[in-house]
């Protein structure tokens, strides 16, 4: 087997090889994680002043308190929030990963991926999306995602609760599939939810509740999205040893004021730059648009994204990327056996950084910085030199 670096990274890629993650089911954040009173978990490393957070994940901890019946307006929330009567922290310390500006409380219906291989400490949560409509991810502070999370805790969970069963669904065949028909796995996930929706037409429950599920995910292109970042963090956490001298990255965020990374050496410690914004097809000022946010860079991390470019056969190119494409990804390590025909790398090697011209860039939607329009489109960023530099050496 072709060796990336050194023993300790070798022996990190073949842990991240070995984790085969499947989605055991769903569950409520108060029964999965051990969450703190008046607690949300937002996206990215901790905020420095988590009174003053980004205005998006703020306008969704706003609405999340109201969900949670902490405070009777968004206002009132703010204030609380402000105050630090509710706290907000990083998901990634109760080991769950959340996409763009959503947060996490203690309502939130979960997913729930288990590696086969290891399922007692190879679990990784993440949010269970809300399906069609106003979604409280892109952190607009619309009421009306309210009553979409109380469908998906009251109706959708239950349903696909029912449909999973004690039957947990396999996640590289659906992810594979995606791959083959023009998915990145990240922007794009169509074809990878439509897969999953097949396997669910196959599944026997009530036709009204298997009709609704499957209607729902064709209704959600993104539904497969939380999923595959929990599969995609869940094979990151293999490659952690703490005090090794392996150099890949095991966690890449932000959280709109801040971009971080964690390396597989030293797992615990964020590194961290200011966050730098996503760029993309928008007539909307720079100014406009809120630093990098969410927890979803894992998915880029393990290869997939805008790191697809990097593979000559690749159909997923991500025509917003600024870089030319060529073979330079230098920092590239390793490339997973079940994916080999669609990847060129499997993880970011960060001893390698300054040996390259082009840098790992993540494929992540641009949000509005005011938190109140919310999407603003698909965007492309670029990760922060000097966090890599910054973590070579510890």
């Amino acid at each position: 087997m072709r060796s990336y670096g050194s023993a300790e990274n070798d022996l990190a890629l073949n842990r991240l090889y070995s984790v085969v993650p499947v989605w055991r089911g769903v569950v409520k954040a108060s029964e999965a994680l051990s969450l703190p009173a008046y607690t949300l978990l937002h996206a990215g490393p901790a905020f420095k002043d988590p009174t003053v957070p980004s205005a998006p994940i703020l306008s969704s901890a706003a609405l999340s308190s109201v969900y949670e019946g902490w405070a009777d307006s968004p206002e009132t929330a703010i204030s609380l929030i402000r105050s630090g009567k509710i706290a907000l922290r990083s998901a990634q310390e109760f080991g769950a990963v959340v996409p763009l500006a959503a947060v996490i409380s203690p309502s939130t219906t979960l997913v729930e991926i288990v590696d086969i291989n290891n399922p007692v400490p190879g679990i990784c949560w993440s949010e269970l999306s809300t399906g069609p409509g106003p979604m409280l991810r892109f952190g607009s502070g619309d009421m009306a995602i309210i009553e979409r999370m109380r469908f998906r805790e009251k109706v959708l969970a239950p349903a696909l609760s029912a449909m999973i069963g004690n039957k947990p669904i396999p996640l590289f065949p659906h992810a594979l599939n995606g791959l083959k028909n023009g998915d990145d796995l990240h922007a794009s996930t169509l074809s990878a939810t439509s897969s999953l929706a097949e396997e669910f037409a196959k599944r026997n429950s009530s036709d009204k509740l298997r009709n609704e599920a499957i209607s729902l995910l064709h209704d959600t292109p993104l539904f497969f999205l939380t999923l595959w970042m929990a599969a995609c963090q869940l094979m990151l956490n293999a490659m952690a040893k703490n005090g090794s001298s392996s150099s890949l990255v095991v966690a890449l965020a932000g959280n709109g004021q801040q971009c971080g990374i964690r390396v597989s050496g030293q797992p615990d410690r964020w590194i961290t730059a200011i966050a730098g914004k996503p760029t993309g097809n928008t007539d909307c000022e720079p100014s406009e648009v809120c630093g990098v946010v969410g927890d979803s860079g894992c998915i880029d991390a393990v290869g997939f994204g805008a790191q697809l470019r990097y593979h000559r056969t690749s159909r997923n190119m991500d025509r917003l990327s600024t870089e030319t494409f060529v073979d330079e990804a230098l920092w590239g390590g390793g490339k997973h056996p079940y994916f080999s025909q669609y990847i060129s790398l499997s993880a970011i090697d960060i001893s390698k950084i300054s040996q390259s011209r082009v840098l790992p860039e993540i494929a992540i939607a641009m949000l509005d910085a005011r938190g109140k329009i919310g999407l603003l489109g698909k965007g492309i960023y670029k990760t922060e030199t000097v966090m890599y530099l910054s973590g070579v050496g510890g």
